[in-house]
């Protein structure tokens, strides 16, 4: 894995790093809360399941994190061509044809654009991906096919 790549991968799974440290935090306070002085070897056993599961959510975060990524980069560029009946993603390894009827709708933050569907998935397209002259058109066209589910907001630039 690049250095690049590796480091945008830290950048996207950081903010669920961090939560998850302060979940393990919150649910050691609360197994020492739960220690027994009279009975050590529950307390043990609280602590140490307590420990080996806290290192099993982490250890797994990062693995399917980096999976993903693996994945990502193996389907090498990726294509999306939007038209009035949808858009086609294209890839190394995947062709397909989504309709604007399979949207929930559509959000804008300052680098990306969400298209999000009902299964709770969305596909994150990244603004820089976008050129500035095609950016208006296709706000336009998702604001044409989804209407008021399309949040999008002009004033932020890439």
């Amino acid at each position: 894995m690049s250095s690049a790549l590796r480091s945008r991968t830290w950048k996207t799974v950081r903010p669920l790093f961090v939560l998850l440290v302060v979940l393990d935090a919150l649910v050691l306070l609360g197994a020492i809360m739960l220690h027994d002085p009279r009975n050590t070897s529950r307390s043990v056993f609280i602590l140490a399941f307590t420990a080996l599961w806290l290192l099993f959510v982490e250890i797994n975060v990062r693995r399917l994190a980096g999976k993903q990524f693996k994945a990502a980069q193996a389907n090498g560029q990726v294509t999306y061509t939007f038209s009035d009946d949808g858009w086609h993603t294209a890839s190394k390894n995947y062709t397909g044809d989504t309709a604007w009827g399979a949207l929930e709708k559509a959000e804008e933050t300052k680098q990306f654009l969400f298209l999000s569907f009902p299964n709770r998935f969305a596909l994150a397209l990244p603004k820089r991906c976008v050129s500035v002259d095609q950016l208006p058109q296709l706000r336009s066209l998702i604001r044409t096919k989804l209407g008021a589910r399309a949040r999008l907001d002009e004033a932020r630039s890439t």
